[in-house]
């Protein structure tokens, strides 16, 4: 990842973004500091924006905020538009309590070598929330073939999964996760057969990664995945913050089409 710094936005070039787009991607990154005035501050942001769009050479900028008044001014100033709103949770192992899942959770286990191509199999055309399936002005084909390869790199760099399967040996879910006292769930989802599963996958995974040593989970989702909230919420994960993801797109410029 190369990063550079204009004033007060930070730039960071996403070549994975940019290979399955076929245009130069990058996300921002907004910095705090002291202004004399939010007006100051909104301008010195929109100008360090105006001269990113001129000079970078991009042509699709993303990047997450927290709700910001000056903020957002700056970027819709710039040509952003807002794109997927994201939740965080959090759950501490003290305030798990299993019995919250209903009917109790699904047996999940660490992948094997088996598992991971039915995985990246699974997550092609799963997924129905993010920040590109969210963006009008991405195609749904681009969105997805983006997840499956965030799915398949997440494979290629060993990261921890946990897998879920039927008696017949069917798949019913996956999650890629970090590791440690404090795990963060990464990616994940159940397949469309098992989709009445997801909340008793999800308890799975929980008690799992709790019954593993962690201590708190985190986990951020869309808020437009309202069924994925509402497992959240049934398994008693708390909202902590909330981030806007602004998008601005090169005009003219399509994606997928070579220069």
């Amino acid at each position: 990842m190369t990063e550079a710094a204009s004033g007060p936005v930070t730039v960071l070039d996403t070549p994975w973004d940019a290979a399955v787009f076929g245009v130069r991607t990058a996300e921002v990154r907004l910095a705090g500091g002291q202004w004399s005035t939010e007006d100051a501050r909104e301008d010195a942001l929109h100008g360090a924006l105006a001269e990113l769009i001129t000079n970078g050479g991009y042509d699709l900028l993303y990047g997450r905020v927290t709700p910001d008044p000056a903020v957002v001014r700056a970027l819709r100033r710039a040509g952003f538009s807002a794109c997927e709103t994201q939740v965080v949770y959090t759950l501490s192992s003290r305030h798990w309590q299993p019995q919250s899942a209903g009917s109790g959770g699904i047996a999940v286990h660490p992948a094997t070598s088996s598992d991971l191509e039915s995985v990246v199999t699974a997550s092609m055309g799963l997924f129905r929330y993010s920040r590109f399936h969210e963006d009008p002005e991405i195609p749904k084909a681009l969105a997805d073939a983006r997840m499956v390869a965030w799915v398949r790199d997440l494979v290629a760099r060993a990261t921890p999964l946990l897998v879920a399967r039927s008696s017949a040996g069917a798949l019913i879910g996956y999650m890629f996760c970090t590791a440690g006292p404090s795990v963060q769930l990464t990616l994940g989802g159940s397949t469309p057969a098992a989709s009445f599963l997801a909340p008793r996958f999800w308890a799975g995974v929980v008690d799992s990664l709790f019954r593993s040593g962690a201590r708190a989970i985190s986990a951020a989702v869309s808020a437009a995945n309202v069924p994925m909230m509402r497992v959240y919420g049934d398994l008693r994960f708390n909202a902590v913050r909330s981030g806007v993801d602004y998008h601005w797109h090169r005009p003219g410029r399509v994606l997928g089409v070579p220069r």
